[in-house]
């Protein structure tokens, strides 16, 4: 899926690279030619603008699944989406 999304920016101009050594899912946008919070990707819920210190918690705390994870200090933003 990241790999997809990359290439969907990729042809946008957006010059970016996966966050590979510590996240799978990540991607560090460079420039852009386009305003990355605007395209048509973002608008369709594909990816969310965030820092990679975002990912930190959710490594850190390596969720299996079946477990449910309450996020007390959650608010209206990125983290709740």
């Amino acid at each position: 899926r990241r790999r997809e999304l990359a290439q969907a920016l990729i042809a946008r101009n957006v010059n970016l690279d996966p966050i590979a050594k510590w996240s799978k899912e990540g991607l560090q946008v460079y420039e852009s030619a386009v305003p990355v919070g605007a395209t048509p990707e973002y608008l369709a819920g594909h990816y969310m603008i965030q820092s990679a210190s975002s990912f930190l918690p959710v490594l850190a705390l390596a969720p299996q699944p079946g477990q449910r994870v309450l996020d007390m200090a959650a608010a209206p933003g990125g983290k709740t989406s």
